[in-house]
């Protein structure tokens, strides 16, 4: 059982069979039922591999980040986290989308 759950695990998957597509991961810092640092080791493993991966880190951010609850539960300023936003927008979000399309 225990095999069989570690297979689940995304690390256990990087640099195994076909080489992977871009990954981009976003995270907020503080999300509390995902450790943050997961994240961090996550894209860290893919670099080494050789995949093109990028972290976008929302700050003092929760779990979810996105719907109704997250309405609730982000206690972010907003203009912080636009400003987040927008970098990860401008610079990684479209890197990673012209990286993925092709002609």
């Amino acid at each position: 059982e225990d095999a069989v759950i570690a297979s689940a695990n995304p690390i256990e998957q990087v640099g195994k069979g076909e080489p992977a597509p871009p990954v981009l991961l976003i995270h907020g810092n503080e999300d509390e039922e995902v450790p943050y640092e997961q994240s961090e080791v996550f894209c860290k493993a893919l670099l080494e591999s050789g995949v093109d991966a990028s972290l976008v880190t929302i700050p003092r951010g929760r779990h979810p980040l996105f719907g109704n609850m997250a309405k609730r539960g982000l206690e972010v300023e907003r203009e912080e986290v636009r400003d987040v936003w927008k970098e990860a927008l401008e610079t990684r979000i479209l890197s990673f989308l012209d990286s993925i399309t092709t002609v």
